[in-house]
């Protein structure tokens, strides 16, 4: 009736009409009904609650009255209240299972949450590497199903000269899985080194010829989706360039494993300007820090990185070393513009300052490589 009063602005008359067309199996209120009501709730408006008197039924209270008035068919309802002191505030067995259930699910939803974020860049990632080993002596390198140049031949014997006796995991980045290339292998090698064009050279040494030579060299097969895909960038390593991604294989390797890890130069790093050649003097860098690597890893702390500001080298003996963890986080936040010289300034900057960084390539504490 409020409500009808209210369409019909107030107008009485036309108010009972169309209570009268709506309700046709009621009662027709008169216009005079309308207004009285519309004073009464004006005046009476909001109507006193009266206190609402609470009492504990439950099962245990019931359980409870009935064997205290079988122990004392005397006592009266006011005695068996203060026995049982039978407070306002009971919670029964539901209310404190449902409120149990409610945490528990809230917590949940907060764990699950923190942990589907796409917010993952701010978080450090967690390292689950299963190696304790603190003289880690494995080194890690990476090479793409492109053609071997002879420079990367030359770094791969100068790399097993330089250290006998290391194991070298070499790590080849395919579109094709392991078990093809493996029933290749064992059929036809000869078919295998003219369809893979990873394993082809113009000389007459071949990758195949050198892993015969070295037999401390382990090569494996991998595409990029099965190396990220329990990585911490197994979001953002799509929105990479092919350099950017090399290096995080290598960033990922040494933060898993401990270890070395040289760049195989396969593409185009960024040189000063008054360098013409900047694909040499990469090479040279990489042969300088190949032939003092063994000495310098040898006398290299457990806590101490060894790391140039464009990642051609990097030696660290602990696993899951914090350094990594900060370049992984700058990794997350790279695109295809990044290269590993703006990676590692950051992390490097902070880490020479705490002397975690090798102080051969930290000048106090300005980065001036």
């Amino acid at each position: 009736m409020v409500l009808m009063y209210g369409e019909c602005q107030k107008n009485a008359f036309l108010a009972a009409r169309v209570y009268s067309q709506r309700f046709p199996e009621r009662r027709v209120p008169t216009d005079t009904m309308f207004k009285r009501l519309e004073s009464f709730l004006r005046e009476n408006w909001p109507s006193p609650k009266k206190p609402r008197r609470r009492t504990a039924t439950g099962v245990e209270n019931k359980v409870a009255v009935l064997q205290m008035a079988n122990e004392n068919p005397h006592c009266n309802q006011k005695q068996l209240q203060q026995l049982l002191a039978l407070v306002k505030y009971y919670l029964s067995s539901c209310w404190v299972t449902a409120l149990v259930c409610g945490v528990t699910l809230f917590f949940v939803s907060v764990m699950l949450s923190s942990c589907m974020t796409f917010q993952h860049h701010t978080r450090s990632p967690r390292c689950s590497s299963d190696s304790h080993l603190i003289a880690n002596k494995t080194i890690h390198l990476i090479h793409t199903s492109h053609k071997w140049q002879p420079s990367q031949l030359d770094l791969l014997r100068n790399i097993t000269n330089a250290f006998p006796n290391y194991q070298i995991h070499l790590l080849v980045i395919t579109n094709k899985s392991w078990k093809l290339i493996k029933v290749k292998r064992e059929t036809n090698e000869t078919r295998l080194n003219q369809t893979h064009p990873s394993l082809v050279n113009a000389s007459d040494n071949t990758l195949d010829d050198i892993a015969k030579k070295y037999p401390n060299i382990i090569i494996t097969y991998k595409t990029y989706r099965n190396v990220f895909v329990n990585s911490p960038l197994f979001l953002n390593w799509i929105s990479l360039n092919h350099q950017m991604r090399i290096f995080a294989i290598r960033v990922l390797e040494i933060w898993q494993n401990g270890g070395l890890s040289y760049d195989l130069l396969e593409y185009k790093t960024h040189s000063h300007r008054k360098y013409k050649n900047c694909t040499n003097i990469a090479e040279m860098k990489v042969q300088s820090y190949i032939k003092s690597g063994y000495k310098r890893y040898e006398h290299l702390q457990p806590e101490v990185v060894s790391i140039d500001r464009n990642g051609f080298h990097m030696e660290c003996k602990t696993p899951c070393h914090a350094f990594f963890s900060k370049v992984l986080q700058k990794l997350r936040k790279a695109d295809e513009n990044s290269s590993p010289r703006d990676i590692l300034y950051g992390p490097m900057y902070t880490f020479c300052k705490a002397g975690v960084i090798d102080k051969e390539f930290c000048h106090i504490q300005n980065i001036l490589f």
